[in-house]
């Protein structure tokens, strides 16, 4: 159905009713949701606007996370608290896009609803919602949330393999990027440890390599050369490195290998189950959680949330939707939020490692960190394995 109505006093223009949504007493759109302080609970809460304090300071953490990502959305006629998503147009925040949204941002573009309704259409940040916009959480909708963000522009992902000292071995993402002329390969050594290396090309085609290697928040100088080859069906860097000083260096030696080939990073889309070595929001124990995975043929992905619990099944926490970058042979690195269920604590967490897939299975392993350095309220590290449940 249509109405018509007088919007940016532009004339009269057709307004489209939103439906598909369900008239609830808690909220109908997300501008009916506030996050603070509920007196009447005496805590820090999610509910109808008008019914918390939103000024209260000591809610901030608990409103808006630890990066400030966290927001009060309407998901099915209840006021919830979730990760703004990555996805355009994704107004409730379940990494998924419905007719009913698009044409709620439709409503917002003509003026006819206040941006509040769903400020996941606005994806530049200017107060807005463009044609553009709309078209990209269309894309959305049609094919998947992955599918309508953008691939890092120069940069190029590659499944990566490197040794120190021919000791640790780690399977993870690497990635080059070309800015201004000047090359850079970067490696994911795990969710606190990254190589960053720029790359000078010599007279023979070889690479000479400096940069640093960051682990927690120490640098080290590094330095190497590098190889690149490329075939009709894969492209290959092989290097070494080593550090600057060999007195205060983890390591005394290095070698990696970066590979590239033409296969579709899609096929590691789905749902899949991990077991955490220890949980974020208990370190003394293991626990488990289900979450979902979109992955475009460029390489991004979308993470969607899901609830981290203990192997009894009590709800430890929850980990928010989230970005992945994903190579062609599935070594990957994730952002997310995980909120601790007993407190108002949240923490970045971050995942590195390898999908791999045998006959159709996917099964993966690699590392995670829940906090960020120097530590703060939260910080835990661990290992993470995963089978897919379902394409």
């Amino acid at each position: 159905m249509w109405m018509f109505v007088v919007c940016l006093g532009a004339g009269i223009v057709p307004c489209p009713d939103v439906v598909g949504a369900e008239a609830s007493p808690a909220c109908e759109t997300n501008g009916d949701c506030a996050c603070g302080w509920n007196p009447t609970a005496a805590a820090c809460e999610v509910g109808s606007s008008g019914q918390v304090d939103t000024e209260r300071e000591d809610c901030l953490e608990y409103c808006t996370g630890v990066d400030g990502t966290l927001e009060a959305v309407c998901r099915g006629g209840t006021c919830t608290r979730t990760r703004r998503s990555p996805c355009p147009g994704d107004c409730d925040g379940d990494v998924a896009v419905t007719g009913a949204e698009v044409v709620s941002g439709v409503s917002i573009a003509l003026g006819c609803r206040s941006l509040a309704t769903c400020r996941a259409f606005d994806a530049n940040g200017n107060g807005r919602v463009t044609v553009d916009e709309i078209l990209g959480a269309t894309v959305a909708r049609q094919s998947g949330c992955a599918a309508a963000i953008a691939s890092p522009t120069g940069t190029a992902l590659y499944d990566t393999h490197i040794s120190f000292d021919s000791l640790t071995a780690v399977d993870t993402l690497g990635q080059t990027s070309t800015v201004a002329g000047v090359t850079t390969l970067a490696i994911e050594v795990g969710p606190n440890d990254s190589l960053s290396l720029r790359a000078v090309e010599r007279t023979d085609g070889g690479f000479d390599l400096t940069g640093i290697r960051i682990i927690t928040d120490i640098a080290y100088r590094v330095h190497g050369t590098a190889t690149r080859t490329a075939t009709a069906d894969e492209e290959r860097i092989e290097g070494v490195l080593q550090p600057q000083s060999q007195v205060v260096a983890p390591f005394q030696s290095a070698t990696f290998v970066m590979r590239r080939d033409a296969m579709t990073t899609a096929r590691f889309g789905g749902t899949y189950h991990l077991d955490l070595t220890a949980s974020p929001a208990d370190a003394g124990q293991p626990s488990s959680v289900q979450l979902g995975l979109d992955v475009a043929p460029s390489g991004v992905g979308v993470l969607s949330g899901g609830a981290d619990t203990a192997p009894g099944g009590a709800l430890l926490g929850t980990i928010t939707s989230g970005r992945c970058l994903l190579a062609p042979g599935g070594g990957l690195s994730c952002n997310a939020l995980y909120l601790v269920q007993a407190s108002n604590v949240s923490a970045s967490i971050r995942f590195t490692g390898k999908l791999t897939e045998t006959a159709g299975a996917v099964s993966g392993n690699g590392r995670y960190l829940a906090g960020a350095d120097p530590p703060h309220d939260l910080y835990v590290p661990g290992g993470w394995t995963a089978a897919r449940l379902q394409p």
